[in-house]
This record gives C-alpha cells, structure tokens and sequence, in this order.
C-alpha cells in the first residue's frame, strides 16, 4: 500500500500533526469573552486617539467615548504603561486635555 497521496507522505503528514499548536481564540480586553473582536480606541479619536487595542463589538458600543465605563476604567488600571502610551501618541489637538478633565481621568490644575 502506498504512503503517498498527492506527492505527500501521508505518514508524516499525520506524524506533523502532533507538533501543531492551536492557539486560544482571542478574547475581548474589557469582557475576556471569545468574540468577533473590533478596534477599540482607548483614548476616543474623536479627541485624538490613535491607538487601539481589541474588544467585542458589545464592549465598544457600550463605552463608546465614555472616560467612565466600568470596564475601561478597570482596563486601564491595570495596564497602566497602556494607558500611558495611548495617552501620549494621541494627537493634541482635538481637545485631549478637556476630554480628560471632564471625564475625571486626570485633575485640572488650580488656576
């Protein structure tokens, strides 16, 4: 009996089959839930945000460009160098600064 079905060894091929990793779904950073992910762009573009990270479409309709959804809130506690990043590469220009201050993510200095 032959081994070989297309040119290939099959013996091997099924051999080959051992070593194959599947890797976990990817999981929404808000909710941990195997979803069809969406960008998600922590610091809202509407203000200047240019990064994103990944999450369930639910989890980003649900936040939209809130500073106070609970799960972005814990999101960025705990992936403070993240958050940090994201804050940084975001464009000045659009009103970053007043969107940060109105949704109490940093204080405004007395005047």
């Amino acid at each position: 009996m032959s081994t070989e079905w297309w040119g290939l060894d099959w013996r091997a091929l099924v051999e080959s089959f051992d070593t194959i990793v599947i890797s976990p779904p990817p999981l929404c950073a808000y909710c941990g839930k195997a979803r069809r992910l969406t960008k998600e762009h922590l610091v809202p573009k509407s203000v200047g945000g240019t990064l994103t990270i990944r999450v369930c479409r639910p989890c980003n309709q649900a936040r939209g460009a809130s500073g106070t959804h609970d799960s972005f809130r814990a999101y960025i506690r705990a992936h403070p160098g993240e958050w940090s990043r994201h804050v940084k590469a975001a464009r000045r220009d659009k009103g970053l600064f007043k969107w940060l201050v109105s949704e109490g993510l940093i204080h405004a200095p007395p005047m």
